[in-house]
């Protein structure tokens, strides 16, 4: 049985992008808010102000809401991931 892509299941686009390993994303947050899933490798999220980590591997999902602080950290084989980026809070 396939995974649901959550991606067509919301009618969004996603694109894809990649970092080497241990590449450091310094915190930052975006307007909108964001769909997330890890195709290969890893990456740990770290959610501000509240420290939470969210390790990413192999098709695991996030969703970050709009301006949510975060940083983000590339493990040791590094990451390719797809995202897109969708209205407020909520769906798409």
């Amino acid at each position: 049985m396939s995974r649901p892509d959550r991606f067509a299941e919301r009618g969004l686009e996603p694109s894809a992008w990649e970092a080497g390993p241990g590449a450091v994303f310094p915190v930052h947050r975006h307007p909108r808010a964001k769909l997330l899933v890890c195709r290969s490798g890893s990456i740990r999220f770290t959610l501000q102000p509240s420290g939470e980590a969210r390790d990413l591997g192999p098709g695991d999902w996030l969703e970050l809401p709009a301006g949510q602080d975060h940083s983000a950290l590339a493990g040791p084989a590094g990451v390719r991931c797809e995202e897109a980026f969708h209205g407020g809070q909520g769906g798409g």
